[in-house]
């Protein structure tokens, strides 16, 4: 009997160190506590279990990579295409109070490749600052089209713009070839130049001002006599379910071949992140897999924990983490 309790006991001892050796592998250093052996560590995202074969979670200040998965590779955007659309609109044009007329013409088009709309009606009289909330909430390739026709006289000529701001990013691995996301072999990027385009275009008021918008009521239009009331794809309530996320803002995007895709940003214990995720599966209407990554990964980043060299664990605050030693963080 005590040589089974000794066994057992021994097991315990074997497994308690296995698991902690696997956590502990699964973090990443901050810094050593000054006059101790005590390391400071941040939480890195497990990003093993999520749907997403795509992955890039950075401190947003910083720019550090917390976390990766196939962040260099080609993917195709979808309707994070949009946010490049969105900027270089942004920056192209004087008036974001002039009014254009939305063509009829683009319809029949859009109808057929049955791309996402924003719910304006042909021949509607739209702001320019009312179509790039239609852009960025409802993701309307309607508003896109009318935008990129406006800007350049046609959208080949607009992704030409695309893709001289993509150069000025350094984002050297992306090709675009519409302002809608709507698939195309050519239209490529990867998860890192993703990260580029969404740092650059945070910086300025108008784009973050709509990309931080839940919903917008427009001004009114002939189909719209009372305005038009334009809702985030996202779901804010989704990502911050257990309160523990304070969600910022986003893009999503969904097509057959792009998979479930999505650019957001959160702030977590008073730090802001990027987040960039696709090709999680799932279809338009289905499960949110790319919003349930999200709230994973945001939730994981919020856990900072202190190991010292003996492997003792010591849980604290992210907000409590500085330069701790062995008189502030007793050792048990």
């Amino acid at each position: 009997m005590e040589n089974l309790t000794e066994f057992l006991r021994n097991l315990a001892a074997v497994l308690i160190v296995a698991f902690l050796m696997i956590f502990a592998a699964s973090l990443i250093p901050v810094q050593k506590a000054q006059g101790s052996n005590t390391f400071l560590y941040a939480l890195s995202a497990d990003l093993s279990h999520i749907h997403s074969q795509y992955a890039l979670l950075e401190e947003m200040e910083s720019g550090k990579i917390l976390a990766s998965k196939n962040m260099q590779d080609a993917i195709y955007p979808a309707s994070m295409t949009k946010m490049m659309t969105a900027i270089v609109v942004i920056e192209s044009v004087e008036n974001l109070y002039e009014t254009l007329v939305i063509s009829e013409d683009i319809y029949p088009y859009l109808y057929e490749q049955e791309a996402s709309m924003a719910g304006y009606q042909p021949n509607d009289e739209v702001p320019i600052l009312d179509l790039l909330y239609g852009v960025l909430l409802p993701s309307g390739a309607e508003c896109s089209l009318t935008l990129a026709n406006y800007v350049a006289g046609s959208e080949e000529a607009f992704a030409q713009l695309m893709n001289e701001k993509a150069s000025e990013l350094n984002m050297n691995h992306t090709h675009f070839v519409n302002s809608t996301g709507l698939h195309n072999d050519q239209q490529v990027t990867t998860l890192e130049d993703l990260s580029y385009l969404m740092r650059y275009a945070l910086k300025n008021e108008t784009f973050k001002e709509i990309i931080t918008s839940s919903e917008y009521l427009s001004q009114a239009t002939q189909s719209h006599p009372e305005g038009l009331l334009m809702k985030s794809t996202i779901s804010y309530s989704l990502i911050e379910e257990n309160g523990q996320v304070d969600f910022l803002g986003g893009k999503t995007g969904y097509t057959g071949e792009a998979g479930q895709c999505m650019a957001s940003f959160a702030k977590v214990n008073g730090k802001e992140y990027l987040l960039i995720t696709a090709q999680a599966d799932g279809a338009a209407v289905s499960m949110p897999y790319h919003m349930m990554d999200a709230r994973d990964i945001y939730e994981q980043i919020g856990i900072y924990k202190a190991y010292d060299e003996n492997m003792r664990i010591h849980q604290k605050p992210a907000s409590l983490l500085h330069k701790y030693n062995r008189d502030t963080i007793p050792l048990k």
